[in-house]
């Protein structure tokens, strides 16, 4: 039909927008998904420094606003050093609703770190 795929991907805590702006030079449209609006803001701008702007498909305030996204709409969702700020309750509940966002063949990237003894080992 003519219409060639772009995949999406969502930066969730993308603070500075490092893995955001290389996720559009790689050809991802992008949504950079982070609290702080300065975070969300350097992001912005670090894919209007390099030309990538066309590739913005609009930021998100806080990650769990992730629920309102259509089922089944995300390519890859990233979340590098964000998670681990909320408690494992918090994390169980919003990986239930990136199981229903990101697409069956789609991924799902965390990376968390923590020594906070109130999360139990669990996983």
């Amino acid at each position: 039909d003519g219409n060639v795929h772009v995949p999406l991907a969502i930066d969730l805590g993308c603070g500075n927008g490092r893995d955001i702006a290389l996720l559009a030079s790689c050809g991802f449209d992008v949504m950079p998904v982070d609290a702080s609006p300065e975070a969300r803001q350097k992001a912005v701008s670090r894919l209007i420094g390099l030309g990538l702007a066309y590739r913005l498909k609009g930021p998100l305030e806080k990650i769990e606003n992730v629920a309102n996204l259509p089922d089944d709409f995300i390519d890859l969702a990233l979340g590098v050093s964000s998670h681990h700020y909320q408690g494992p309750d918090w994390l169980f509940e919003i990986l239930k609703v990136y199981s229903k966002k990101v697409k069956p063949e789609g991924k799902l990237g965390l990376a968390l770190k923590t020594t906070n003894a109130s999360w139990p080992i669990r996983f």
